[in-house]
């Protein structure tokens, strides 16, 4: 291979890198171009800023593109991807325990031994989740009772 076809090779190369690496928004989110302002948009920011890690000119160019083109932009109302991920998280869904899928006696001390249940670990839990103090050896532990499983049996009785 020659040195000119070497050169022309890693010139493609570099203007492939170059342009797949940049303008992260204008490729993203196309629905975002031509508008002038609003909220910006951290996930493209940050996506824009690692292109500063292959180099000053890709890094640049990414901003400029984005930014010129408004792709960097919230659209009104939109959530950015992370606000969407911080509030996805932020909700914790509490099971409902009905009666009637537990005993009605608690569990002995011996019982919850042997189920390895750690108390004043749940007791932590519990007061992380709910803000607000849970005395550990106020805790009753139920024992959930086996669903009943009820088996259909095809009728084989033949018509005479």
């Amino acid at each position: 291979m020659t040195i000119k076809r070497k050169k022309t090779l890693l010139s493609l190369g570099l203007i492939f890198v170059i342009s797949t690496t940049s303008s992260c928004g204008y490729m993203l989110h196309p629905d975002r171009v031509g508008q002038k302002g609003g909220e910006i948009d951290p996930a493209v920011i940050i996506l824009d800023a690692a292109g500063l890690l292959f180099g000053i000119l890709p890094g640049v160019v990414a901003f400029a593109v984005d930014i010129t083109t408004g792709a960097v932009y919230l659209a009104p109302g939109e959530q950015s991807v992370i606000d969407k991920h911080k509030n996805q998280h932020s909700s914790i869904t509490v099971p409902s325990f009905s009666p009637l899928h537990m005993d009605t006696q608690p569990l002995s001390d011996t019982d919850r031994a042997l189920s390895r249940i750690n108390i004043t670990y749940v007791a932590e839990q519990l007061s992380s989740v709910l803000g607000q103090t849970v005395d550990a050896h106020q805790l009753s532990f139920y024992r959930p009772r086996l669903p009943v499983i009820v088996a259909a049996r095809p009728n084989t009785t033949t018509k005479s």
